[in-house]
C-alpha cells in the first residue's frame, strides 16, 4: 500500500510467486472514497510470462473503458507479438542465429491489423551486432521488399563511428577516453568539435567549434564555464555572455546577468521545492514574477506578476482541475477542466467570466453554478472516447467533429460539422507502409473535391506534394535536399502557386547554405506579368557577421540582405540588441523588447505602433494590441490558441492534438469556420457556411490567398499575427518571420542544447520535414501519428538482464514493472534535498526506446529497497537468472540511510548478482567503473552533477546534458517527445537521446524543460526523493 501526501491509496496485489497482478486505487468514487477501484490486472501464462495486462479508466464514478493487451511469446521465450483489443498486433520477432546475409541476431519487426487479410505497416528488419546494437536498418514495404537501409560502424568498445543514411549520405564520429563525443563530422565535410571541463569526467562542454568544409576555417559557436560543482557559471554564444551565480551549497540559480547587462534575481523556498518562488529584474522591477506552491503537494497553485494572477486548483490525483486569470481591469477568467483517471481530457471550459458588468455579447447573464451573480458561462467542449479509449468525438459550441480510425488505429476519416448552419466537411486520410500520410481527400458541401497527394523519399523526406480540385491540378511542389537533409530547391507547377513579394507568381525556387545553417543565397524565378513568354529572376545575397566587422561578430547574425535586379526599395540592414534580438525587419519596422528579451513591442519606421505585447508570469503571450484597437486577451491550450477576448467579442478555437479543426465568435454563428489543413496542419483553406475561401504557402509559410482567410491559424497550425505575418511560436517565446526565413531573437538553447548550433535558424533548415511549435527545437513533421513502440530497436535477449538491470532492480521498489503509477510517500512534507545530489554518472546505452526506468522512493533521509525486485523481474519474464539475483538481493534490509554506506552496499550486491547471473558482453568494462564510483567517498563528486554521455546509440539520437542548469529567463515547454527522431540537421547529437517532458500548465515556463529525473519527480510530488537510473538491455 501506498499513500500520498493528498491521502490517496494505491494498493498492489502480488501473488504467491511476488508477481504483482492486480494495482487499485481509492479516490475514484466519489460516493465511497475509501471504496479501492481497480485501475490495473496482469494475468500470466504457465512461464511466467505476461500473458494480458489491462488498464482501466475511470470517470464520474464508471469504469470508463477495460483496455487490454495480449502478449504471444516465440519459441526463444521472448515476446513476439502485442494485439490490442482492437485488432492491431505489433510483431517483433527476434532471431538469435541470423540469416545468409547477416552473420548476428536479426530482428524483424512491424504492425499488422487483426483482418484475415492484414494491412501491414512500418515493417523493418534490423541486423544486430555483438554489441546489441544495429549494423544495419532496412526498410520494407508490406511484402518485406527493401526500400532503404541505414548502416553503422562501431569501434572496439561498441561506440558508433560512422552512419550511413538512404541517401548514401555519411555522418562521422569521434569520443574521447569517456566516450563523450568530440567531434561529428557531417556529410559536407563539416564538422562540430566539443571540449570537455577537465576536471569531470561527465558531460560538461566547454566549447563548441565548426569546423568548415575547407578543414582549416573555424567558427566559435560557444563556450560554457562550470564550477568545480559542475554548475554552470558562463555561457557564451556568439558575442552574448550570461553569467550565473550560486547560493554556496546549492544548485538553483540565485543570480542571471543577461548579455546585455541586467541582473534578474531568483528566490526559493527549498524547505518545500526547487522551483522559483520570485524573479526580479535590476532595470525592471516592475517585470516582477511571484510564485506560491502548495505546502502539500508543491504544486504550483499562483503565478503573479503586473499584468495578473494565475491560479490553479487540481483533483486529488493532482490533475489540474481549474485555472483563473485575473487581469489588470480586474476581470477574472477561468477555465474548468474535467479529466478521467488516466488523464484523458472529457469536459473544458473555456474562459467562464465572473463579476462581469457587462456581459459578452450572445451570452445569457445569469448565476453560475458557485451562485456568483453576474457571471458569463464559459464555452464548453465535450470529449467522447471509443471502446478502445480512442477521441471519437469533440463537440465546442456549434462545431462537432467525429474521427474514424483503419483496422490499423490509424486516423482515416475526420468529419466536421457546423450544426447551425448544417454544413459539412469530410477529410479522409490513406497512408503508405510506412504509415506516411500519401493521399487525402476533402469535401466542404457543394464544392469539388480537392485531393492532396504525397510522395516520400526513401530516407523519409517528402519528394513532392500536390494539390488538385476536382481532378485539375492546382499546385504541384517538388523538392531537393542537401547533402545534411536541408531543402535546397522546390518547384512550383499549376494555376495556384505561391506569390512572390513583387506580386509575381513563382516557378522555383533554390537555397545554398553555410556550415552554420545560415541561408547565404536564394534564387527566385517567377513570370514575368508583363509579358508571359518570359521568365525573371531575383537572386537575394545575405551578408552576415564575421570577425572584424564593426557591425557583429556573430556569424549567425543577419547583417543585411542585397537583391539581384535591385528593388525599388533600399536593400534591408539589420542591428541587433546586446541579447542578440533584432532591431528591425525588413521593411524597416522597429522592434522592442523587454529585459527577458520578449518582444513587447513593434512601430512602423514611423513610430506609429504596429503591435504591442505583454506576457503573464509564466512568460505566455497574455495580451495583445493592434495599433490603437482595444486589447485582445488570449487563453491556451497546451501549445494551441484555446480563446480570445477583445471587449465583447469572443472567439474559440478547437484543435485536436496539434491539428485546427475550428474557428468560432460566440454569439454570431453564421462566422463560425471549418478549417482545412493538409498534413503539416497548416491551414489551406476555411468553409463558412457555403463559402470557400483558400490560401498557399511558400516552403517558408508566407502565405497568399485571392480572399484573405479569416482563420487566425496559418503555416503549420501556428497562429499567424494579422499586421506582420509573423508567428510568435511557444506561446509568444520568439517571433518566427516567414518572409526572412528565420527567427528575429536567438535560441536560448543553443548552441549547446536542443536548438542547434545556429540560434536564429527555422527548422534546421528544412520546413518540410520539421516544423517548431515551441520555438526551441524542430520536431518531426513525417505527415503520421508516431507508434509508441516505433523506433525502438530491441536488444539481443538472452533470457537474462545486464549489470545495469540489477543494479536498477536493487535501488528500485518494484510493485509492477509492467504499469507505473505515480504516488507520493506518505510522511507529510519531507525535508528535500537542498545540496547537489551524485548520481552514479554512467549508464550503457545501446540504442532508441530499449530502456527501462525504475525509481527509488524516499522519504526523509530513508529510502526503502524492495528485498523482492529481481525475484519479481523472475516472475515476470520468466528468467530463471533473475530469480537467483533475487536470491542474492534477498539479504538486503528495507530502511537504509541514503547518506551512510548501506545503499552503497546494496548496490555492490547488484553488482555481484548480475556478474553471478549475467553475461553482459560490456560488464568487464562497466564492472571496474560501478565500483570505483561505489568505494569511493560519499564526500567526493568526481562525476559532477550531469550524468555522462551514455554509449551512442546506433539509431542516431539527439541529447541534452541532464543537470546543466538552463537559462531560465527563456526557457520554453517542449511538447513531450517519447520516441526518437532523425536529426538531419547540423551537428545534431546523434549518440543520445532528448529526454523531454511538457510542462503541465501549471509550470513555470523556464523551468518546464524537464529530464527523466525531474520527469519523474514531477510525477510523484516534491516530497520524495528519487534516484533514476535507465537500463539499456
Amino acid at each position: 500500500m501506498l499513500t500520498d501526501a493528498r491521502k490517496v491509496k494505491t494498493r498492489s496485489v502480488m501473488d504467491g510467486l511476488g508477481r504483482a497482478i492486480l494495482e487499485e486505487r481509492d479516490h475514484i468514487d466519489s460516493n465511497d472514497l475509501q471504496a479501492m477501484c481497480t485501475i490495473h490486472k496482469t494475468q500470466y501464462n504457465a512461464w511466467n510470462n505476461v500473458q494480458y495486462e489491462t488498464d482501466y479508466d475511470w470517470f464520474d464514478n464508471q469504469q470508463l473503458f477495460a483496455m487490454q493487451n495480449t502478449y504471444t511469446y516465440d519459441d526463444w521465450n521472448q515476446q513476439s507479438v502485442i494485439a490490442s483489443d482492437h485488432g492491431m498486433q505489433t510483431h517483433q520477432y527476434h532471431d538469435p542465429i541470423g540469416s545468409k546475409e547477416h552473420n548476428g541476431p536479426v530482428q524483424k519487426t512491424w504492425v499488422q491489423s487483426g483482418d484475415a487479410e492484414p494491412l501491414i505497416s512500418g515493417r523493418s528488419e534490423t541486423w544486430l551486432n555483438m554489441f546489441g546494437k544495429p549494423d544495419k536498418i532496412k526498410s520494407q514495404d508490406a511484402a518485406g521488399r527493401d526500400l532503404g537501409s541505414q548502416t553503422f560502424l562501431y569501434d572496439g568498445i561498441g561506440r558508433c563511428t560512422e552512419q550511413t543514411d538512404a541517401s548514401d549520405h555519411k555522418t562521422q564520429f569521434s569520443y574521447d577516453a569517456w566516450s563523450r563525443m568530440v567531434s561529428t563530422r557531417l556529410p559536407d565535410s563539416s564538422e562540430a568539435h566539443r571540449e570537455y571541463e577537465p576536471f569531470s569526467t561527465t558531460e560538461l562542454p566547454t566549447s563548441l567549434n565548426v569546423i568548415h568544409p575547407d578543414g582549416i576555417t573555424k567558427t566559435a559557436a560557444g563556450k560554457q564555464t562550470f564550477d568545480g560543482l559542475g554548475r554552470l557559471t558562463l555561457a557564451q554564444a556568439g558575442q552574448r555572455i550570461e553569467h550565473y551565480e550560486y547560493e554556496d551549497g546549492h544548485r538553483q540559480i540565485k543570480t542571471r546577468k543577461t548579455a546585455k547587462g541586467d541582473d534578474i534575481s531568483y528566490t526559493y523556498n527549498l524547505a518545500l521545492t526547487d522551483q522559483i518562488v520570485s524573479s526580479v529584474s535590476s532595470t525592471a522591477p516592475d517585470d516582477a514574477a511571484r510564485f506560491e506552491y502548495d505546502n502539500v503537494s508543491a504544486r504550483l497553485i499562483s503565478a503573479t506578476n503586473k499584468q495578473g494572477k494565475r491560479t490553479y486548483a487540481y483533483d486529488a490525483h493532482n490533475q489540474l482541475s481549474k485555472e483563473t486569470w485575473e487581469d489588470l481591469q480586474g476581470r477574472t477568467w477561468q477555465t474548468l477542466h474535467r479529466t478521467s483517471l488516466q488523464g484523458r481530457a472529457m469536459y473544458r471550459t473555456d474562459v467562464e467570466q465572473k463579476d462581469v458588468k457587462n456581459p459578452v455579447k450572445g451570452v445569457v447573464k445569469g448565476r453560475s453554478k458557485g451562485g456568483v451573480k453576474n457571471s458569463v458561462k464559459g464555452v464548453e467542449t465535450i470529449y467522447r472516447y471509443d471502446t478502445f479509449g480512442r477521441l471519437e468525438s469533440a463537440v465546442q459550441g456549434n462545431v462537432e467533429v467525429t474521427t474514424r480510425y483503419d483496422t490499423l488505429g490509424q486516423p482515416c476519416e475526420m468529419t466536421t460539422h457546423d450544426t447551425v448552419a448544417g454544413t459539412s466537411l469530410v477529410n479522409r486520410i490513406e497512408y503508405d507502409d510506412q504509415g506516411q500520410e500519401v493521399f487525402r481527400t476533402q469535401n466542404a458541401g457543394n464544392h469539388p473535391v480537392r485531393t492532396l497527394t504525397q510522395q516520400w523519399q526513401p530516407d523519409g523526406l517528402m519528394q513532392s506534394r500536390h494539390l488538385q480540385e476536382a481532378g485539375n491540378p492546382l499546385l504541384l511542389e517538388e523538392f531537393q535536399y542537401d547533402a545534411r537533409g536541408r531543402l535546397s530547391g522546390v518547384a512550383y507547377s499549376g494555376s495556384n502557386r505561391p506569390v512572390h513579394a513583387s506580386g509575381k507568381a513563382i516557378i522555383n525556387q533554390r537555397f545554398i547554405f553555410d556550415e552554420l545553417d545560415n541561408m547565404t543565397l536564394t534564387t527566385t524565378r517567377f513570370d514575368d506579368v508583363s509579358n508571359e513568354a518570359c521568365f525573371s529572376t531575383e537572386t537575394a545575397i545575405f551578408r552576415y557577421g564575421k570577425e572584424g566587422d564593426p557591425d557583429s561578430r556573430d556569424r549567425c547574425q543577419l547583417l543585411g540582405i542585397t537583391y539581384l535586379p535591385p528593388r525599388d526599395t533600399p536593400p534591408p540592414t539589420f542591428s541587433y540588441d546586446a541579447n542578440g534580438n533584432q532591431s528591425a525587419d525588413e521593411h524597416g519596422n522597429l522592434l522592442y523588447y523587454d529585459s527577458e528579451s520578449r518582444l513587447v513591442r513593434t512601430d512602423k519606421p514611423t513610430g506609429e505602433p504596429i503591435n504591442t505585447y505583454a506576457y503573464d508570469s509564466n512568460d505566455h503571450l497574455a495580451t495583445t494590441r493592434n495599433g490603437s484597437d482595444s486589447e485582445i486577451l488570449r487563453f491556451y491550450q497546451g501549445q494551441q490558441l484555446s480563446s480570445t477576448v477583445q471587449d465583447d467579442r469572443r472567439t474559440q478555437f478547437l484543435h485536436i492534438d496539434e491539428q485546427p479543426i475550428g474557428q468560432q465568435t460566440i454569439g454570431e454563428p453564421a462566422e463560425t469556420l471549418l478549417l482545412l489543413t493538409d498534413a503539416n496542419q497548416s491551414v489551406i483553406g476555411e468553409f463558412q457556411q457555403d463559402t470557400l475561401r483558400t490560401a498557399v504557402y511558400s516552403a517558408y509559410g508566407e502565405r497568399h490567398s485571392d480572399d484573405a482567410l479569416l482563420s487566425v491559424a496559418g503555416f503549420n497550425g501556428e497562429v499567424c499575427e494579422k499586421d506582420t505575418g509573423w508567428y510568435l511560436l511557444g506561446n509568444g517565446y520568439r517571433a518566427y518571420n516567414p518572409g526572412m526565413m528565420r527567427f528575429h531573437s536567438p535560441d536560448s538553447l543553443s548552441p549547446f542544447g536542443a536548438g542547434g548550433v545556429n540560434p536564429y535558424t527555422y527548422c534546421l533548415g528544412n520546413p518540410i520535414a520539421w516544423r517548431d511549435p515551441t520555438g526551441h527545437d524542430a520536431s518531426s513533421q513525417s505527415g503520421r501519428l508516431r507508434r509508441p513502440d516505433e523506433d525502438a530497436i530491441p536488444a539481443e535477449m538472452r533470457g537474462d538482464l545486464g549489470l545495469w538491470t540489477w543494479v536498477s532492480l536493487a535501488a528500485g521498489v518494484v510493485f509492477t514493472l509492467l504499469s507505473y503509477y505515480a504516488t507520493v510517500t506518505t510522511f507529510g512534507i519531507a525535508t528535500p534535498v537542498t545540496g547537489p545530489i551524485a548520481f552514479l554518472g554512467l549508464s550503457m546505452t545501446s540504442y532508441a526506446g530499449a530502456s527501462i526506468t525504475t525509481a527509488v522512493l524516499a522519504t526523509g533521509t530513508f529510502i526503502s529497497a524492495a528485498s523482492t525486485a529481481a525475484s519479481t523481474y523472475g516472475a515476470v519474464t520468466g528468467n530463471t537468472k533473475a530469480m537467483q539475483a533475487g536470491q542474492y538481493l534477498g539479504y538486503i534490509g528495507a530502511a537504509v540511510e541514503i547518506s551512510g554506506g548501506i545503499l552503497r552496499h546494496t548496490l555492490k550486491r547488484a553488482v555481484h548478482a548480475a556478474v553471478h547471473v549475467g553475461d553482459d558482453v560490456t560488464k568487464p568494462v562497466l564492472t571496474g567503473r560501478l565500483f570505483r564510483f561505489l568505494n569511493r567517498s560519499k564526500s567526493t563528486s568526481e562525476d559532477g552533477a550531469a550524468p555522462t554521455n551514455p554509449a551512442n546509440s546506433g539509431a542516431g539520437n539527439l541529447a541534452e546534458n541532464t543537470l546543466i542548469p538552463r537559462a531560465v529567463g527563456k526557457s520554453k515547454p517542449v511538447p513531450p517527445r517519447p520516441n526518437p527522431r532523425p536529426m538531419t540537421g547540423p551537428y545534431a547529437r546523434r549518440d543520445q537521446q532528448l529526454i523531454t517532458n511538457e510542462a503541465s500548465p501549471s509550470s513555470p515556463s523556464w523551468l518546464a524543460r524537464r529530464t527523466a529525473f525531474t520527469k519523474q519527480l514531477g510525477k510523484l510530488g516534491q516530497n520524495v526523493y528519487m534516484l533514476i537510473y535507465e537500463i539499456r538491455r
